[in-house]
């Protein structure tokens, strides 16, 4: 999902939560963010982002 959106021009990690956020269900599937139990997806949080990017 970081790639997609810095692809499509974001700069923070903000910006790429914003995209994860604007994302629709089924790009978000492509993108191999995975299903909660009950069948929604969800983008992650900056907080997440940032802890991924880190390598922490």
């Amino acid at each position: 999902m970081c790639a997609c959106a810095a692809v499509c021009g974001a700069k923070s990690i903000d910006e790429l939560a914003e995209f994860g956020e604007r994302a629709t269900n089924s790009l978000l599937a492509s993108l191999g963010v995975r299903r909660h139990l009950l069948g929604w997806r969800r983008s992650p949080k900056p907080v997440t982002l940032g802890r991924v990017l880190q390598g922490t």
